[in-house]
Formats: structure tokens, C-alpha cells, sequence
């Protein structure tokens, strides 16, 4: 036993490695031991071959090694459950947007959201979205509406016009053969009509 280690133990344990010729390498650990009622004192020393430590650690990492393995499954199981549970709603949203821009029904919403988290507020932001794309759509429906009507009813209206001018010119280019009265009216109704279209457009 090496002097040092003794020599330690006076102050409190101490902790050596002992290389011995012909035996295993030892951890020990010495502290001295007194019974001052018997007179006694001494050093108590207790030690193991350091493989028993080696062997333990190597028992230590394949525990930690095959254990490791279904606690990888068992996270990677988790984190994919509740990844898919987290971006359901997600889903939800896409599968809404592809529906309505096929079928251009833009009456069509999300559901009412349940949570209060990032994913509610965007349920409650692409309802609102669709909400002013509904109104646009009606506006323009609205517009377009009446942009038809106003072009039947300027067709209509530029109809009679349009007929008697056309009427009075191929009277006009009868050429001679009318009197001068029959000209300057012709000439009035085409003027008049012509006015009328002005007003028209």
C-alpha cells in the first residue's frame, strides 16, 4: 500500500489507484480509525480491481444504449401524434382554399375556431378574408349587372336612331330625283337623330 495514501487518510479518505506486479490494477480508499477508550488506532482501507469499474461502466452504456432506442421511438411516435393534431387544422384551412377557388363559391368558411393560438386566429383571418371577397364578388356581379343593362338598353335606344339615319342617307343618295323639300327633311331627321345618339352617348 503506498505511504501516500496513508498519509492522506490522516487528514480524511482519500482515493488511489495501486498498480500491484501480478494482481489487477486497485481503486482504493483509505481513512483512519480510532478507539481512543481502547487505545486503538489505525487506517481502515477498502478497494476494488479497477475492471470492476470498467465492467460496470460498459454495463452502464449498453443499458443506456438499448434503452435509448424505444425511448427514440417512443419520442419520435409522440412528436409525429402531435405534430399531425397541431397542423390538422392547417389542413383544414388548405383543403377549405382548394375547395373554394374549384368551385368559386366564396359563401363557404371555416369552421368557427376552438382555439385561441395561431392557427384560430388564422381560421378567424381567412374567414374575414372571404367575407370582403364575398362582398367584392357581389359588388362586381352588381356591376357587371348593370354594365349588361346599360349596353342592352343603349342598343335598344341607339336602334331607332341609327335605323332612321341609315334610312334617310340611302334616301339622300337617290341623288336628283328628290324634290329640295324632301332633302332638307331628310337632312332635318338626320340631324335630329344625330343629336339624339350625342345625348345617348
Amino acid at each position: 500500500m503506498p505511504p501516500t495514501l496513508l498519509d492522506a487518510a490522516v487528514n480524511g479518505g482519500a482515493l488511489a489507484t495501486v498498480d500491484a506486479t501480478g494482481s489487477p490494477q486497485l481503486r482504493l480508499y483509505a481513512t483512519q480509525w480510532s478507539r481512543p477508550d481502547l487505545g486503538l488506532r489505525g487506517f481502515v482501507v477498502a478497494g476494488q480491481p479497477t475492471s470492476i469499474q470498467s465492467e460496470n461502466l460498459k454495463g452502464l452504456r449498453g443499458f443506456f444504449i438499448v434503452s435509448s432506442i424505444p425511448t427514440l421511438l417512443a419520442a419520435f411516435l409522440a412528436g409525429w401524434l402531435i405534430t399531425g393534431r397541431a397542423l390538422r387544422p392547417l389542413k383544414s384551412v388548405v383543403e377549405t382554399a382548394d375547395s373554394i377557388a374549384r368551385t368559386r363559391d366564396f359563401k363557404r368558411r371555416l369552421p368557427p375556431a376552438k382555439r385561441r393560438d395561431e392557427i384560430g386566429l388564422l381560421s378567424e383571418r381567412f374567414n374575414g378574408m372571404l367575407d370582403q371577397v364575398e362582398a367584392a364578388n357581389q359588388q362586381l356581379t352588381v356591376a357587371l349587372e348593370a354594365q349588361r343593362r346599360f349596353v342592352a338598353d343603349a342598343s335598344h335606344e341607339l336602334r331607332t336612331p341609327l335605323t332612321t339615319v341609315r334610312g334617310n342617307a340611302d334616301l339622300l343618295a337617290q341623288g336628283p330625283a328628290l324634290t329640295e323639300e324632301v332633302r332638307a327633311a331628310a337632312a332635318r331627321d338626320i340631324a335630329s337623330e344625330s343629336e339624339r345618339m350625342s345625348r345617348l352617348v
